[in-house]
């Protein structure tokens, strides 16, 4: 993704010696990570950026090298901008000019000692470097416009592959420093980390508001001398297509002929008039001209789509007998490595010839001690385990594809075909797990938890779909539905088709209230009917949102009517939950939503009129104050932000006490607040455009339950979700207030009250058990009963001005004995008013 590792300028431009290790300083460089059953050595570190860092990783059996590029994700939206970046990697895979995908691993957050969800990327390893490295050796020599013809078509032949999928995909983020060159000599196109499938379509209907966040998008994902002029002003109603890919082109094009960019300063008026100018009487490079033109074409309807692009280019081959397939010759910085020290060497560096195979292989000791040139290299066959025993001839594999090609069954497809090859590609440890070791627990005998049902390398540290299914259809045949909050859908197939999908967001948030409210009903609806039917709830790691929902359904249900209790049958019957201030706040909304007089929330909208942080937190690296910007959702949809330019946000000091943020915004329903402070790094300000944000704190709140006598919220730093930063950056006392007014008139809420015929319903716990036994013991267990008040004493004596003592239990007198003090929430009498105060009182269950 664009945030965590922006572009793959520096990729290869270790200045190391020649096979000298270089990177030791990282603690990652020299462990083996084992993915599956493959070991990787990380040999030694060739870039780095802001949450992301590329390495040089050699199979340890073979000696041939890969790139890993090791990912961290610090939230939800980082997490599904690399499953993004993945996905685009595996459907794109095996094209000669895009970089060649591997494999793919996930570490998920709560088993990494950073704390961040971790992704290592395998791919092919680009031993000739990057194309700037090229163009800055030169020195001024310019390129010959045939290699720049060869370039130029395999860039735009990458491009077709994207612009051809079923919906185009766009990359966004077309520069030379993507550019890579193979090792076969081909241009291969990296960085993903920008592409999506989305197009924008601007019109006369959109708001001041929708553009400025479009255009913030853009910039968070592009770079600026590259940006198309739709991107940069929305106010021309210009649609965003894979249009904006063909502008970058005519960059890159103008750059490989020049060896300078058309818009070197980035300026927004240059590139909104198209505003360049081809230096007058080239002659040398007139081949491109028109291409050049047609690219940079201010109107994207009347630019150049790439299919054009590549017919011109064509037709200039055909003229003067250009062989564009022809391995580039260029002198760059090269990532050049010691030969492997396996004896045998890797069948991706020795193709096997397809003509005729061999009919004995090479003896040991006649295996090279370094790796060969394609060009150099006799015909190999695949190493054999008996060197006296000839081979049959091996299969075709992609090019770079030799170690991983068991696992991804051929190019465009990742783990393709993998229940076929799964034997040879899980470890020993994960055949040996039994259907009965699996992560599921049963909180009663017809309500089950468990963790994310994984395929792949997934089941490598997750329940396998395949055990999973089998485990459930044995114990409970057809009666069984799957109910999905992790907020990562998948095919119902892999669980037989028995899966509901919740739509719940992602860890760390809440889901909005109405769909927590649907949740239990749906679940509570399944078991009605049919007494053999069993739910089972599942998240990522089967303790956030699982618990979340099971303590909401079994107040739901009428088990409980205390969130506490409910949250404690969850810990006791499988283990301790992780549920954030937000979560455990929204238990309570639905508490007070079921009482037998309930408060339901209102119709109102609500005007957040400021943000006020006190005192001020010290997130700088001097720790002396720091540059705040925030964004408000509302459900899933960003409806408010302040992020510009870093030196148009304030900074505060530490000295000011305090910074309030006026915002002015009316909103209703499920709000998230997130709270940021700006940093000026480069992955962030240089190559996207604008600052990447620390989190600083995040709440979430539903309007419908602020009284409309209150004008603020305060949120305790106890209070907040998602705080990963060390504790030394927060002062003592500080807090986030939300200054709001709730207006006088109803409005229709943009979600269905589906509470508000609750009490209509019949609903009894009896649904969560099979036997009566099992309920009493339940209840006997888990369900808070208050001690009955004893009875009143007699009044005190007149002159007795202090209470009489306490009697000790063991021997009470006969007289009666004084009522003994209880917690609030403990006396049946004080509920009502527990209702209100728990609306905004918060918990963290840990």
């Amino acid at each position: 993704m664009s945030d965590l590792f922006k572009s793959a300028m520096g990729y290869f431009s270790s200045s190391s010696v020649p096979g000298e290790p270089t990177g030791q300083g990282n603690e990652f460089v020299g462990q083996i990570v084992q993915i599956n059953n493959v070991k990787l050595r990380i040999r030694k570190l060739i870039a780095e950026g802001g949450f992301a860092l590329v390495f040089v990783a050699q199979d340890v059996n073979t000696g041939k090298e890969y790139a890993l590029k090791r990912m961290m994700a610090a939230d939800e939206e980082a997490n599904k901008n690399i499953n993004q970046e993945i996905n685009i990697l595996k459907k794109l895979n095996g094209h000669a000019n895009v970089i060649q995908f591997m494999i793919a691993h996930q570490i998920e957050k709560s088993r990494t000692p950073h704390g961040m969800t971790e992704y290592q990327i395998v791919t092919e390893l680009c031993t000739g470097g990057s194309l700037i490295d090229v163009l800055n050796l030169r020195a001024g020599n310019p390129l010959p416009p045939i290699t720049v013809c060869q370039i130029f078509w395999q860039t735009c032949k990458a491009v077709q592959h994207m612009h051809a999928q079923q919906p185009p995909i766009t990359h966004r983020d077309l520069k030379i420093e993507n550019l890579l060159i193979g090792a076969n000599g081909q241009i291969k196109l990296c960085d993903f980390g920008s592409a999506t499938f989305q197009t924008f379509h601007p019109d006369m209907t959109w708001s001041a508001t929708q553009r400025s966040l479009l255009e913030d998008e853009m910039a968070k994902f592009t770079t600026p001398m590259y940006r198309a002029p739709e991107m940069l002003d929305t106010w021309d109603n210009r649609s965003i297509t894979s249009a904006s890919d063909v502008w970058a082109l005519g960059c890159v094009l103008f750059m490989l002929c020049y060896l300078k960019h058309p818009f070197e300063d980035s300026a927004k008026l240059r590139i909104l008039n198209g505003n360049y100018t081809i230096p007058p009487g080239d002659t040398k490079y007139s081949w491109f001209h028109d291409i050049i033109r047609g690219c940079l074409q201010v109107d994207p309807e009347k630019r150049l789509n790439i299919s054009d692009v590549l017919e011109r280019l064509a037709a200039i081959c055909e003229s003067h007998n250009i062989d564009v397939k022809e391995p580039l010759k260029l002198s760059g910085k090269r990532l050049d490595t010691p030969s492997p020290t396996h004896p045998t060497p890797s069948p991706a560096n020795h193709p096997v010839s397809e003509e005729k195979p061999p009919q004995r292989p090479p003896r040991p000791s006649q295996a090279p001690h370094r790796l060969s040139s394609p060009s150099e290299t006799q015909p190999l066959p695949q190493r054999p385990e008996r060197p006296e025993r000839p081979l049959p001839p091996a299969p075709q594999q992609p090019q770079a594809g030799g170690l991983f090609s068991s696992i991804k069954g051929g190019a465009g497809s990742f783990l393709k075909n993998l229940k076929d090859t799964s034997s040879k590609v899980i470890t020993t440890v994960q055949q040996s797990i039994a259907r009965s070791d699996l992560d599921l627990s049963y909180i009663t005998s017809r309500l089950a938890v468990m963790s994310f049902p994984g395929e792949g390398l997934e089941i490598t540290h997750r329940n396998s779909a395949e055990d999973v299914r089998a485990l459930l259809e044995t114990r409970h045949g057809g009666y069984f539905m799957v109910f999905n909050v992790s907020g990562r859908s998948y095919n119902s197939a892999r669980l037989g088709g028995r899966v509901m999908d919740c739509s719940w967001p992602g860890k760390g948030r809440a889901p909005p209230l109405a769909t927590l409210y649907s949740t239990c009903s749906a679940m509570l609806e399944f078991l009605g009917k049919d007494n053999r039917n069993i739910c089972v709830v599942h998240c990522m790691d089967g303790r956030a949102s699982s618990a979340l929902a099971v303590s909401a359904l079994l107040m739901y249900c009428g088990l409980f009517k205390r969130p506490d209790d409910a949250v404690q049958m969850f810990a006791v019957k499988r283990f301790p939950p992780i549920l954030n201030p937000s979560e455990m706040r929204y238990l309570y909304y639905l508490y007070n939503i079921l009482q037998p007089s309930p408060l339901l929330p209102h119709r109102m909208p609500v005007h957040i009129v400021s943000l006020i942080l006190q005192p001020v937190p010290m997130f700088t690296k001097v720790k002396d104050g720091c540059r705040p910007f925030i964004e408000i959702y509302q459900d899933d949809h960003r409806v408010y932000t302040t992020i510009q330019e870093y030196d148009r946000m304030t900074m505060y000091h530490i000295t000011e006490g305090k910074i309030a943020l006026p915002i002015g915004l009316p909103v209703q329903g499920d709000i998230t607040i997130i709270v940021y402070h700006a940093r000026n790094t480069i992955s962030g300000v240089i190559a996207q455009g604008r600052p990447s944000g620390i989190r600083i704190g995040q709440v979430q709140f539903h309007t419908g339950v602020i009284a409309e006598e209150m004008t603020s919220l305060k949120f305790q730093q106890c209070e907040l979700d998602e705080i990963e930063v060390s504790p030394d950056h927060y002062p003592e006392k500080f807090s986030i207030t939300v200054s709001v007014f709730v207006s006088d008139e109803a409005k229709k809420p943009s979600r269905p009250e589906t509470w508000l015929d609750h009490h209509t319903k019949t609903l009894s716990p009896d649904l969560l058990f099979s036997t009566k036994l099992e309920k009493e013991e339940a209840v006997e267990t888990f369900v808070h009963v208050p001690s009955k008040p004893p009875p009143r004493p007699a009044a005190p004596h007149p002159n007795r001005s202090t209470p009489p003592p306490v009697p000790p239990h063991a021997n009470p007198p006969p007289r009666p004995q004084p009522p003994v003090i209880q917690k609030p929430e403990e006396e049946p009498e004080a509920e009502p008013e527990i209702s209100k105060v728990c609306f905004y009182k918060f918990f963290r269950v840990r």
